[in-house]
């Protein structure tokens, strides 16, 4: 148990001081940009293109979310540990309760993840994914990590049920599990309580765990949070060596549809495409690959002629550059582990996203160009 807990101690530490170290890289490239002024000579954006490169920017996170590469560790990094740091800090611990702290870092829901990590997963797999967050369950569970690497536990460990309410770091919300011998289905809330629904997923699973390939089929509607009014299908194909694919069509409270697809190497190595279609006729495209430890790039493109190239490190942060023909382009986009986003226009003036803030979801709107508000 000591162990468990040295070794969790031991990864918020070393993560704290990784956003330590890009935020204090992220503050110098604002500083660098003349503090928010604008440089003369070079054409200032217009509210034209602050909209269309927060549109593909929304457009980027919503195919990041849905492209299912993101881990365990890096779900609990992003949804469980962030969100909750506020009230712990200092403490070494982090329960799911302080997870859903209001004020804090809002959750981004790993749609894709949680479809193939937890409601695409074998029973024994999907005990780890649950319980090996740290959480505490609804039905009397500790949520201790039976396995910190996100391994199957040794035969001689001692196990119990899998929580059947518990807060997945996947979706960033509380989940009331029902499952039934071929499906399942995710009743899901923003807080321990219940009183906030969040919407639902079920997903329908193969009776026998050996016979591969291996479907799932799963529906989801969310009613609160980022992907509030969405709704969507998806199918998850695990194959023999663990290798698999997936795809899914999606609609978005603002009427845009999207579908991708992607396909991951029993190595954990990942390819994904989407394409997004929005109520005017107005289309964008984007494809990315990414390595197993999370680390990788994506490129966009839409209708208007705009253009994006994104990399991202393995935990979460990232840069790129967005390129289009209206004034102010182009533009350098930067964000840390927690989606805190810059925006830097060609004639220097700056714009600010909080906590993976979009024009259609989630998060704080986004700060007026030239603010001076604190990330």
């Amino acid at each position: 148990m000591s162990v468990v807990t040295n070794r969790k101690s031991m990864t918020r530490r070393r993560f704290a001081a990784t956003v330590l170290r890009g935020s204090i890289g992220l503050a110098a490239a604002v500083s660098g940009c003349g503090g928010g002024g604008s440089s003369p000579g070079k054409a200032s954006p217009t509210q034209t293109t602050r909209a269309k490169v927060l549109g593909l920017h929304d457009v980027a996170v919503r195919g990041v979310i849905q492209s299912a590469y993101q881990s365990d560790s890096f779900a609990h990094a992003r949804n469980g540990y962030y969100a909750g740091a506020a009230s712990d800090a200092g403490t070494g611990s982090n329960t799911s309760e302080d997870a859903a702290t209001p004020g804090s870092a809002p959750p981004i829901p790993l749609l894709g993840a949680f479809l193939r990590n937890v409601a695409s997963a074998s029973p024994a797999s999907r005990r780890v994914s649950r319980v090996g967050r740290g959480h505490e369950g609804g039905n009397g569970s500790t949520g201790t990590d039976p396995a910190p690497d996100g391994t199957l536990p040794p035969p001689d460990m001692p196990t119990e049920p899998p929580p059947t309410f518990y807060f997945d770091d996947y979706l960033g919300l509380w989940v009331q599990m029902e499952e039934t011998g071929s499906a399942s289905t995710y009743l899901l809330y923003e807080d321990q309580g219940k009183e906030r629904a969040a919407g639902s997923i079920s997903t329908i699973y193969p009776v026998d765990w050996e016979t591969f390939p291996q479907k799932y089929t799963s529906r989801y509607e969310f009613t609160r949070g980022y992907l509030a009014g969405s709704n969507g299908f998806s199918e998850n194909v695990t194959n023999a060596d663990y290798s698999g694919s997936s795809r899914y069509e999606n609609v978005y409270a603002d009427g845009a549809k999207d579908k991708g697809e992607s396909n991951w190497s029993a190595e954990g190595d990942f390819s994904w495409s989407s394409r997004t279609d929005a109520v005017n006729q107005d289309w964008s495209e984007g494809s990315g690959v990414f390595r197993a430890d999370g680390s990788g790039g994506a490129r966009f493109s839409s209708s208007d002629g705009y253009k994006s190239d994104y990399r991202y490190s393995s935990d979460g942060s990232g840069q790129g550059q967005i390129t289009g023909p209206d004034p102010g382009l182009p533009a350098s986009i930067s964000w840390d582990t927690i989606g805190n986003t810059v925006i830097i226009y060609a004639d220097g003036s700056t714009e600010r996203i909080s906590g993976w803030g979009s024009v259609s979801g989630g998060g704080a709107e986004p700060l007026p160009v030239d603010s001076q508000a604190p990330l």
